[in-house]
């Protein structure tokens, strides 16, 4: 057998190819120390990481946006013959990166490209079918202990509730630990809020912070969209920020989606969302908790189309919401039918171009609003009118700052995934609430 990778990972494969006795074990063990893929330091920098997964299958895929082709299909493994060991060695020229991945087993859909991926979650029959078949096929690596919770949970009780997702973190990674073991806990509050706007109830999470007292005063208030999927990783952070000093206590608003397709048509420049938060929540909030009085120590934050409604509700109601954190936002979105589709309430679009919102920002008059933007280096996958996520959130930035917002531009060594969010997400509320404490808004 021959393979690309350097020493550990080569003497390892190659005996287990060999059937030399107590390879497999050798190779088992390697994994263990490892804590999950092997990775070996390239000559010129970088390193040549190597999956594995050990399991019978017909065939196995890495699905991971850090080994995604140009397309978006996912990266097929190599099994060692006569085994049920499986490998895929991957050369990685940034060793700054964090990113998830996970496997997919006997998955058919593993090779879709992403743009055909997008045409088919445009209904909701098609999307819950896709998901669901990708759920039943993803495994996450046995070896790796860094894991978090995967999004799939919240799509239905059909799917794996225990599902989870790797971390592979490369050795140059920053070390802060903000998303560690949470060293003060806050408080957890689920509620049933009626919106009138939307004609139903939505479940919010509330956190408040140790030591949280209703009537102390004004509380700096975060909101976060797509709720059900952040308070599964989230509020450790806020714990550890404000335990540490690094904001204020705070309170937040984790904002659950009706169901997994009304955030596809809420999210996406809604003006009922901007309605639903400004005049209904934050006045909920206010009373219930004594938060969000002020407009500039209030944060909305999400990520994808959470990133695109974060920018939309500051700038239409930036009399109630001052300070917007998007994480990896979908802020290509505005033109109709660029995935294909009719003209749907689900059809991503608003008009004949792309990137609406960025283009309503440049056009309107400056808000008091400050920006946290933040995208993956590894967001490069070409959208079909033309430009990738990390284009169109750079030109975010460059309209932000040519009409005089104050904004921060985050590029994180990552992909569309939590790794790097949960990290963007620290140094992002760090810059916009910080200086509530220290008087600075610069990041670590």
């Amino acid at each position: 057998m021959t393979t690309d990778a350097p020493a550990l990972a080569t003497q390892l494969l190659d005996a287990v190819a060999a059937g030399h006795h107590g390879a497999v074990e050798a190779l088992t063990d390697a994994l263990h120390k490892a804590g999950g893929p092997l990775c070996d330091p390239l000559p010129d920098g970088g390193y040549l990481v190597t999956f594995v997964w050990i399991g019978p299958a017909e065939q196995v895929s890495v699905t991971s946006q850090l080994t995604f082709d140009k397309v978006g299909r996912a990266a097929q493994m190599e099994r060692i013959a006569g085994t049920d060991i499986w490998y895929l060695s991957f050369p990685v020229a940034d060793d700054r990166l964090s990113v998830l991945y996970a496997f997919a087993v006997d998955d058919p859909n593993s090779q879709v490209p992403t743009a055909e991926v997008m045409k088919v979650i445009q209904e909701a029959g098609g999307m819950l079918e896709f998901a669901l078949q990708r759920d039943r096929c993803a495994h996450h690596d046995p070896f790796n202990p860094d894991l978090v919770t995967a999004d799939s949970i919240h799509m239905g009780p059909e799917f794996n509730q225990n599902a989870k997702e790797a971390v592979l973190t490369l050795p140059g990674a920053a070390s802060e630990t903000w998303f560690g073991p949470s060293r003060s806990p806050g408080t957890l509050t689920e509620h049933q809020v009626r919106s009138e706007v939307f004609g139903d109830e939505r479940t919010i999470t509330v956190y408040t912070p140790v030591g949280y007292e209703r009537g102390r005063g004004d509380y700096p208030l975060v909101f976060l969209l797509d709720g059900e999927y952040q308070v599964e990783n989230y509020p450790v952070i806020l714990d550890n920020l404000i335990e540490a000093g690094a904001i204020p206590p705070s309170v937040a608003a984790f904002v659950h989606n009706k169901d997994p397709m009304s955030r596809m048509v809420e999210m996406c420049c809604n003006p009922d969302l901007a309605t639903q938060y400004a005049d209904e929540l934050v006045p909920w909030l206010r009373s219930e908790y004594g938060a969000g009085e002020d407009p500039s120590r209030t944060v909305v934050t999400g990520a994808s189309y959470g990133g695109l409604g974060s920018a939309w509700l500051a700038h239409c109601r930036p009399d109630v919401i001052g300070r917007v954190l998007s994480l990896s936002g979908s802020h290509w979105w505005g033109q109709k039918r660029g995935f294909g589709g009719d003209d749907s309430e689900h059809s991503m679009g608003h008009d004949s171009e792309p990137e609406w919102l960025t283009r309503q920002i440049a056009a309107d008059p400056v808000t008091p609003t400050r920006y946290w933007v933040s995208a993956g280096t590894l967001e490069v996958q070409p959208l079909p009118f033309g430009i990738t996520l990390l284009a169109a959130n750079r030109h975010l930035r460059d309209v932000l700052i040519a009409k005089g917002y104050e904004v921060q531009f985050d590029e994180f060594p990552g992909a569309h995934e939590h790794a790097g969010w949960r990290r963007s997400f620290a140094n992002g509320l760090r810059y916009l609430l910080g200086d509530l404490v220290t008087g600075d808004t610069t990041t670590a």
